[in-house]
This record gives structure tokens, C-alpha cells and sequence, in this order.
């Protein structure tokens, strides 16, 4: 045990001398103000850019624009009876699956 509490501050004093020379390392390559390579900082461009002075406004939250709207798909649908029709069960715009049914006809005649 008292071999244990010797070892240990003497390898945390080395592991703390080790980190501070890593650090100090660290420190010195990034302040060294020199670029990687000389020919990379040459051929660098500059962008134009053009100053504006801010100024205090408000601008529109709406913009009224002219323009067609068409449907992705569109269908033309054509009963295969004539019949009165009692109930339309989808909307306009509504999204709607094959085989389901948009309208209820009266079908009192073609019961009997």
C-alpha cells in the first residue's frame, strides 16, 4: 500500500508535465502567424463586394402574383347510367384512391 501512495504523485506529477509540454506545443504552432504553404496564400481571390448603408423599413408580407394553376393529374369521368345524383361524398381538392366512390346516384329505378 505505501509502495501504491509513492508511485501515484510521481505519475501524476510526470502525466502533468506531459500535458502542459503538449499544450505549450499546441500553443506555439497556432500562434505562429505563417500560413501552410506560401503559394496558397497568393493565389488567393478577393470578392468584389459593395457597402450599403442600412436603412429602416418595412417590406410586404404579401405579394399578389399573376399565374396558372394545373392539376398534376386530371381525369374526365363519365357515368355509365343516367341517374339523379343524391350525394357527393368527396371535394374539391380532396385526394382520392382508385375504386373509391365519389358520388351516391338515386338507384330506385334499377332496384325494382
Amino acid at each position: 500500500m505505501t509502495i501504491h501512495r509513492a508511485i501515484f504523485p510521481q505519475m501524476l506529477k510526470t502525466l502533468i508535465t506531459v500535458m502542459m509540454l503538449a499544450i505549450a506545443a499546441l500553443f506555439f504552432t497556432g500562434c505562429s502567424g505563417q500560413s501552410g504553404s506560401p503559394e496558397k496564400a497568393t493565389s488567393l481571390v478577393v470578392p468584389a463586394v459593395e457597402a450599403v448603408q442600412s436603412k429602416t423599413g418595412s417590406l410586404p408580407l404579401i405579394q399578389r402574383l399573376n399565374g396558372v394553376v394545373k392539376a398534376k393529374n386530371q381525369v374526365s369521368i363519365y357515368p355509365e347510367i343516367n341517374a339523379v345524383v343524391v350525394e357527393v361524398l368527396v371535394k374539391n381538392g380532396d385526394t382520392v384512391k382508385r375504386g373509391q366512390p365519389l358520388i351516391r346516384l338515386r338507384d330506385k329505378e334499377f332496384r325494382e
